[in-house]
Parts: structure tokens; C-alpha cells; sequence
């Protein structure tokens, strides 16, 4: 089943905003690690176009393994915000 993060976003004076205050908001990437200690970095993209929603059905993972994932908001131009919080999931 997907999952949807809960995402908020922290402006420069350290406000939480519901919402994604990219003016030319384009959509989500998600991010995919077996290993949550490797660099956020190094994480494998999960999604070739930015998504519409935060929410996403990965299907390469295998029964029973455990992934971690993050999500960032990305503009038009492909700039990125901060990651989201790390979230770990089991596959059923």
C-alpha cells in the first residue's frame, strides 16, 4: 500500500508550514536507503518526474526487508527543499 508522509516546512526564521511555500512548486522526490546511516546523499531517487503528492507506492522492495525514505519538495527548476523526516518502513 503507499505511504503518505506527513511533511512540513521550516522557513528561514524557523516557522512550520504545512504547506510547501515554493512559489513554483513542481512536486515531490522520494529518496529509498536499505541502510538508514548511509549519507542522505547517497539515497537512491525513487520517482523519474517529480510526483503531484507526497503519497507513492515503491514497487521494488521486497517482502519482509525494511527501507527507509525521505522526501523533498522540488521546484520547477529542480531545486530542491531540505529533506523531510527519515521514515521507516517494513514491506509486507
Amino acid at each position: 500500500a503507499p505511504f503518505t508522509p506527513q511533511i512540513t516546512f521550516n522557513d528561514h526564521a524557523g516557522n512550520k508550514l504545512d504547506q510547501n511555500p515554493l512559489v513554483d512548486f513542481a512536486g515531490y522526490n522520494i529518496y529509498r536507503s536499505a541502510d538508514e546511516n548511509v549519507p542522505l546523499g547517497q539515497w537512491e531517487r525513487r520517482n523519474a518526474e517529480p510526483l503531484k503528492t507526497p503519497e507513492f507506492k515503491d514497487e521494488g522492495v521486497s517482502s519482509g526487508e525494511v527501507y527507509f525514505y525521505y522526501v523533498r519538495g522540488v521546484d520547477s527548476l529542480g531545486n530542491e527543499t531540505a529533506p523531510a523526516e527519515v521514515v521507516r518502513v517494513i514491506r509486507k
